[in-house]
């Protein structure tokens, strides 16, 4: 079959187009823009005026920093560009449950959408699924853009003077260390009992500062990895747990109001990692994870809560089972709070360690 050659006309009629002929810039179609009214509640399916042609779409939010949950599906096979024209942040959640299945974000935790910010999408029909492409936000930048503040500490010195930003306390002869990385396991924080029945080991954030965050205050986010050396059982108990907690620098204990996590104890939720949010009274909701714990088998995944504490999120895996969800009870009053990984002694002398890694971000703006 011949090749199929462009023509171009001219007042003598058409020709092929030559080498070095090309389309005037105006005569291009230009992309296809819309410009909603602002966000200023939770959109679910979001579907706005032209949405389904739009190659652009401009988005503002209110200062209640609302989630855009899905994504009415469109079938002509080209991304869609979300730019924040506002000043105020905003996030799109992924596999939320208030949007239709088809119309939901694939993903693990919250993509922010700051002001002056973009994040591209495009819809996946074979998986039915809404798939980012590209974002534009960096939490570590959120500091110097006076946004939001990000914290992370890399496992390293155990000597409080070396760490500025790291808290690291012990209880009852507990102890902290650092784990080097293996073939199969990453560098951790190590956290231990030091033998004694009650010993406990905590590395939070912010040091010297009960929390590095309010409920209520900012769209939280914290992003762990935890594993266990030795299971927990009832001649030698103990309870790993990361979780965002109020006061965080001083709290030893497992149970602290106002807070929400995941953790692990043998005589707890059948062994299996479970979710939990403890409100201000100290009643709670856990939820089966459905990961069971492992020794030496790390979990990872991402704490979440916005702003305006209607819901706090979960999503974690082992890397063969993945639990994701949401809780909207036993919310966490509006109070100071900061990310915490922490090992409790509970029956035994033995010693055992939990190890992991936590980080974090809050976005106010």
């Amino acid at each position: 079959m011949a090749d199929v050659k462009p023509l171009k006309r001219s007042a003598t009629g058409f020709s092929e187009f030559g080498a070095s002929d090309t389309v005037p810039a105006t005569m291009l179609a230009g992309a296809t823009v819309i410009s909603p009214s602002q966000i200023t509640a939770d959109q679910d399916n979001y579907n706005p005026t032209g949405f389904a042609d739009a190659e652009i779409v401009r988005v503002s939010f209110n200062t209640s920093l609302p989630a855009i949950t899905g994504l009415t599906a469109w079938t002509n096979g080209k991304a869609k560009t979300f730019i924040n024209v506002g000043s105020m942040s905003g996030y799109f959640p992924c596999e939320h449950p208030d949007s239709s299945a088809a119309n939901r974000i694939a993903g693990e935790m919250d993509w922010i959408l700051e002001p002056g910010g973009a994040v591209e999408f495009w819809y996946d029909s074979t998986s039915s699924r809404v798939r980012v492409l590209r974002s534009t936000f960096d939490p570590y930048k959120a500091h110097f853009a006076g946004i939001g503040q990000a914290f992370f500490g890399i496992p390293g010195s155990t000597n409080a003077s070396d760490q500025p930003f790291v808290g690291l306390t012990q209880a009852n002869s507990g102890s902290n260390g650092n784990s080097a990385p293996t073939a199969t396991l990453p560098g951790a924080w190590e956290l231990d009992n030091g033998g004694n029945a009650a010993g406990s080991s905590t590395v939070h954030f912010a040091k010297n500062m009960n929390g590095f965050s309010f409920f209520g205050g900012a769209h939280i986010v914290v992003r762990f990895t935890v594993w266990i050396e030795a299971l927990s059982t009832s001649a030698q108990r103990f309870t790993s747990q990361v979780s965002v907690t109020a006061s965080s620098n001083t709290a030893t204990a497992a149970d602290v109001n106002n807070s929400f996590g995941i953790r692990y104890r043998d005589n707890l939720n059948s062994g299996n990692w479970q979710f939990f949010s403890r409100d201000n009274g100290g009643s709670e909701n856990p939820l089966d994870t459905g990961i069971t714990a492992a020794v030496n088998t790390p979990i990872r995944g991402f704490l979440m809560i916005d702003k305006a504490r209607a819901e706090q999120r979960v999503f974690v895996t082992d890397g063969t089972t993945t639990f994701q969800s949401r809780n909207t009870s036993n919310i966490p009053n509006a109070v100071r709070c900061g990310g915490r990984l922490i090992h409790i002694k509970s029956v035994g002398t033995g010693t055992v360690s939990t190890f992991g890694t936590i980080a974090g971000f809050d976005l106010r703006i």
